[in-house]
Formats: structure tokens, C-alpha cells, sequence
């Protein structure tokens, strides 16, 4: 009898223990699926993602790109977007140049702003559908400024 009570006693703890180790697994195996399944969606909408550039217009240092969402997804966010300009370096190559987002309507140095999103930037006719965000088929402008780097006027990308 007197083995008992911490016969007990030991074969709670080793439950709990036992408890917490299998809560303790599953709750990150858990984890790792959620992961995973979060990961699979961004691939699928990163496959379903595709931008053609559709006109380029130069003034000076400032460039006007126009571009279209070909892909299959709706693109939103602008504002939080990375954009970068591949400019002539004058020697025959190009310099990249990392631009920054301003809600100005002329960016300084360095910076570009979102002109507007269209149906048909040509005409231009203005997107009726969910306004900020563009969706497949659907036009943007983005104004550039490129800083005091000189632009060749053809063949220039804005990528």
C-alpha cells in the first residue's frame, strides 16, 4: 500500500507529460500545414500574375508607363509596391534605380506615384470596378522620375 500513492502521483505526471509532448505536435504540425497551404496560395496567384508593358513616354527625367494586367489575378496594393527603373548608363549599359512611392502628382528625384487605373488608359476611360485595385485587363499609368540620370529616349524599360 504504501507504493501506491506515489505509483500515482508518477503515473500523472508521465500522462501529462505525455499530453503536452502530443498537444505540443500536433499543434506545430499544425503550423507547418498552415504554412504550407498559405505558401501554395501564393504560388498559384504568382502564376496567375502578368504585367505587359503597353507605351513608355519620356520628358527629361520624368517617364510615364503605361502597363496592363494580362495575368488571371487582381492586383492591389500599389502603394507598397518596389519599383525599379533600368536606365542607360551612357556606356553602352543600363544602371538599375530604385524608386519610392509619393502620392505627389510629380514625383521628386527618385520617386514615382500611380497616375491613374483605366479600362483604356488611350482613351482614357476610368476603371468602374473596385476602384485602387487592378484587375485583369485593366490599365495603369505609373509617372517615374528617374533623378539627374540620363534616359536614352528609346529602348528603356521600367521593370
Amino acid at each position: 500500500m504504501g507504493i501506491m500513492p506515489p505509483l500515482l502521483a508518477f503515473l500523472a505526471l508521465a500522462l501529462t507529460a505525455i499530453i503536452t509532448v502530443t498537444g505540443t505536435f500536433v499543434g506545430g504540425s499544425n503550423e507547418v500545414l498552415d504554412a504550407r497551404l498559405q505558401g501554395a496560395e501564393q504560388a498559384t496567384q504568382l502564376a496567375g500574375t502578368k504585367i505587359d508593358q503597353v507605351e513608355i513616354t519620356w520628358a527629361t527625367q520624368t517617364v510615364d508607363v503605361t502597363y496592363r494586367n494580362s495575368g488571371r489575378v487582381s492586383l492591389r496594393d500599389v502603394t507598397a509596391w518596389d519599383v525599379w527603373a533600368r536606365v542607360d548608363a551612357g556606356n553602352g549599359g543600363y544602371n538599375p534605380v530604385r524608386l519610392t512611392y509619393t502620392t505627389a502628382g510629380v514625383p521628386s528625384d527618385n520617386e514615382w506615384t500611380l497616375l491613374g487605373i483605366y479600362l483604356d488608359a488611350s482613351a482614357p476611360t476610368a476603371e468602374s470596378h473596385e476602384p485602387g485595385i487592378i484587375n485583369p485587363a485593366e490599365e495603369f499609368v505609373l509617372r517615374l522620375n528617374v533623378g539627374t540620370t540620363a534616359i536614352d529616349g528609346g529602348g528603356g524599360r521600367a521593370i
